[in-house]
């Protein structure tokens, strides 16, 4: 296997675990019993990651890779998917948190 392949497969194992973790660290936080602080810790954690996305979709689309004379449409195509895709989840997220409120 190449080494940018290698370093590939890495970066998607490391992911991976990060998710894992990450999904392990909300489940303990919510089972830990304190409901009226959830809605807020969520909010919370969807405003930083929708920052960190953004900053990142900033730097993919301002990239010369997508903007230089030699840009690939299919790069483009991938980088457009990869935030539309952020930004149903995002919308998902939202309208189930307040749909979960509105329960309470």
């Amino acid at each position: 296997m190449e080494d940018g392949a290698q370093e590939h497969v890495r970066i998607i194992g490391d992911l991976a675990r990060e998710y894992q973790q990450k999904f392990k660290e909300l489940n303990d936080f919510i089972k830990s019993g304190e409901k009226d602080r959830i809605p807020g810790y969520l909010r919370n954690q969807a405003e930083i990651t929708t920052d960190r996305f953004r900053g990142a979709q900033m730097f993919l689309l301002n990239n010369p890779i997508l903007t230089g004379k030699e840009s690939d449409d299919k790069v483009l195509l991938a980088v457009t998917a990869l935030c539309r895709c952020f930004d149903e989840m995002r919308i998902l997220f939202q309208v189930l948190l307040e749909y979960s409120e509105q329960d309470q």
